[in-house]
């Protein structure tokens, strides 16, 4: 008579078996990242230490963060270009101590910065809107429920919307006359906005401005029925 210890030996054999060659399967409860990384002028300071330097080591941290059968996708936006710098899928097996997907995470860091160090695109303008919709775009081809977006950006859109802090400081401005929303559903959203400082603007006209920015974008999001996980806005 066969035990029962040994059917479910032979069971678990063959199902880590049918994962493993089967990648769709393996990947149902696994997490699709897209991550949307601002590199425009705007968030780059010449002092040497820039939002920019903040957003690439946000994006090293979720690299990091990822788990067994993750897949991860970074955009590098500006203006009129949208790069795709990382693509990767980490293994099924992590093996001893993890080592194997340690080791996976370490090669999808190398070849984030060293594709970020070639990028082209149009650096001169950010496209905040533009690169929501290519998010979508993305993330509604992959399947699965459990999604993830990060947006690191200052979120000063200055080609769909026209936004800046001296505007913000002025007058608010709202979502209300937007009729196309990009769909998250089934999406987490994580919003990280650094901001340089204005030096042009006084003190509480930066923090009304800011303020403004920040309202503006929960609104906006909660048209897209993505789930806000945190807004984090300093500068």
């Amino acid at each position: 008579m066969v035990s029962k210890r040994l059917i479910i030996g032979v069971f678990l054999i063959f199902l880590f078996l049918l994962l493993a060659t089967n990648p769709a399967l393996s990947r149902i409860n696994a997490k699709t990242v897209v991550v949307l990384l601002d590199v425009s002028y705007s968030v780059v300071d010449d002092a040497g230490h820039s939002p920019l330097e903040n957003y690439i080591k946000k994006t090293l941290e979720v690299i990091g963060s990822l788990g067994k059968n993750d897949k991860i996708i970074v955009l590098a936006f500006g203006g009129k270009r949208i790069e795709r710098v990382l693509t990767a899928v980490m293994p099924s097996v992590s093996g001893p101590m993890g080592r194997n997907l340690k080791a996976f995470k370490r090669k999808a860091s190398t070849v984030f910065l060293k594709n970020l160090k070639k990028i082209k695109t149009d650096r001169n303008y950010t496209d905040v809107i533009g690169a929501l919709f290519a998010a979508e775009r993305i993330l509604n081809s992959e399947s699965g429920t459990n999604k993830h977006l990060y947006i690191f950006s200052d979120m000063l859109d200055t080609v769909s919307l026209h936004i800046n802090l001296r505007r913000l400081a002025k007058k608010e401005v709202s979502s209300n006359g937007i009729r196309d929303f990009p769909d998250f559903k089934n999406t987490k959203l994580h919003c990280y906005s650094y901001l340089k400082y204005d030096e042009r603007l006084q003190t509480n006209e930066f923090e009304r401005a800011i303020r403004r920015l920040k309202t503006f974008w929960m609104e906006y999001f909660d048209n897209t029925k993505g789930s806000v996980v945190r807004y984090v806005l300093t500068y």
